[in-house]
């Protein structure tokens, strides 16, 4: 009797729905829709974020329960779907089929065991009784292996879903209306490596996590978060490193164009941080390539206080960037002759102005140099690294500016800039307009 008491007690759990979401997600964002709500002083049944997703105006009578979470997440494979509870499937039938009457979406059909439809020809949803599931971007023919993959997720029992996952306890366990819990690895790799910075160099990437809390103001989303691990060891590493960052005092804020792709402020002790860039293999092999030609390990020793690394651009493996950094000292250019003197073959090194110098080598193309003996700078081209650090003539706004000083770390990424290049930012900022409303940064900053 125990055990039939049990599953019954199974089947109707209100939390069911999750099993939609597939284990080994790289990434999950929980919504508290209802909590939305009330931050913005509406009422539930009136949520911005559900009329503007699923051009819902009355909940009550679609069929959705928006006194459950609703989560959006990104599948083993990179696939990204959105998840919410159902309260009446044939509700959101009759709902779904009255907005088809305006074209918004097709008339539902039923197949696989489930009900489908596809809103603005693009976005194909597929619910059950218990679940809605909505995945895209797609077109066409596309559309039909798209619904495959859906009806497994749907389909799926509570052993193959996310719940009771390290991941999901984690992003259970947070309070605040839009959460999210991701693995590194789901960012693009130019964009996560700072991410990894700390982290053991034989650490898997996968092993590094981010906890973060999300909000929309002034055309901004703001995340403010924290990286961590599962694994002891690499999260004794993580917390070790986020000691060696201090809070921004804005040195270099000014220097930073509306028109950047990405942004990385930081400030910190040199001789204490180049310690937390060997730490990745990656850079640990880019500071071997440079210690070479020139003496970078001095030049990073040397730095203390604000740093700014900017992405100009990116188009595909290229990058267009700057570097500029507070530093204390400029006495590691003293050793410019020796470095004319014993460089690799194939490697040259001139001036370029005064304290200004050009490093080329088979890998690497750099302008560099000191300026007034207390800011280093960096760029990939002459121009770029003249213009380092100094103000810019289009400068972020205001909104933005204000979220940088005082924080110890901070990331800022133009959807605009980066938009061309990058199909994976796109297709998120698709999926989060709808609920956060239009947005042309999204800022990190750690805790």
């Amino acid at each position: 009797m125990s055990v039939i008491v049990t599953l019954i007690l199974t089947s109707c759990s209100g939390t069911d729905y999750l099993s939609v979401i597939p284990q080994g997600s790289q990434a999950v964002i929980s919504f508290d829709l209802a909590g939305m709500a009330k931050s913005a002083n509406l009422d539930a049944s009136k949520s911005n974020a559900l009329k503007a997703l699923l051009h819902i105006d009355n909940p009550d009578e679609c069929g959705l329960d928006i006194t459950s979470k609703a989560y959006l997440f990104e599948s083993p494979d990179g696939s990204l779907g959105l998840v919410a509870k159902v309260s009446d499937d044939d509700d959101m039938e009759t709902y779904f089929n009255k907005l088809s009457g305006s074209g918004i979406c097709k008339k539902v059909t039923k197949t696989k065991g489930f009900k489908w439809t596809v809103l603005k020809d693009s976005w194909v949803i597929g619910f059950s009784s218990k679940a809605m599931l909505v995945m895209g971007p797609t077109v066409g023919s596309a559309q039909e292996e798209l619904k495959r993959t859906m009806a497994r997720y749907l389909d799926a029992s509570e052993d193959d879903g996310i719940k009771g996952t390290p991941l999901f306890d984690k992003l259970d366990a947070m309070t605040g209306d839009v959460n999210m819990v991701a693995s590194v690895v789901a960012l693009p790799q130019k964009i996560g490596t700072p991410f990894r910075l700390g982290a053991p160099a034989d650490a898997d990437p996968a092993d590094v996590m981010i906890a973060a809390t999300m909000q929309t103001s002034n055309n901004c989303l703001n995340i403010t978060g924290s990286t961590f691990s599962f694994n002891k060891s690499v999260n004794s590493a993580l917390e070790s490193s986020a000691a060696s960052y201090r809070p921004i005092t804005g040195q270099f804020i000014p220097s930073l164009s509306d028109s950047d792709a990405v942004a990385v402020m930081l400030n910190f002790e040199g001789s204490n941080y180049i310690k937390v860039l060997r730490s990745d293999k990656g850079l640990r092999a880019v500071l071997a390539g440079l210690n070479a030609a020139v003496d970078a390990d001095n030049m990073i020793k040397s730095i203390d206080g604000d740093a700014a690394i900017v992405i100009k651009s990116m188009k595909g493996d290229k990058m267009d960037y700057s570097f500029a950094a507070k530093v204390k000292s400029d006495a590691f250019l003293d050793d410019v002759g020796y470095w004319k003197k014993s460089l690799p073959s194939g490697a040259t090194l001139t001036d370029f102005g005064k304290d200004c110098y050009h490093l080329s080598t088979g890998d690497w193309n750099i302008f560099f140099g000191v300026r007034s003996k207390s800011v280093l700078y960096m760029g990939s081209s002459s121009k770029i690294a003249t213009l380092a650090g100094q103000p810019s003539p289009k400068q972020l706004p205001a909104s933005v500016v204000n979220t940088i000083k005082g924080k110890k770390q901070c990331l800022i990424m133009n959807l605009d800039a980066i938009a061309a290049t990058q199909p994976t930012i796109t297709t998120v900022k698709e999926l989060l307009k709808p609920i956060f409303g239009d947005f042309k940064y999204i800022i990190y900053s750690a805790k």
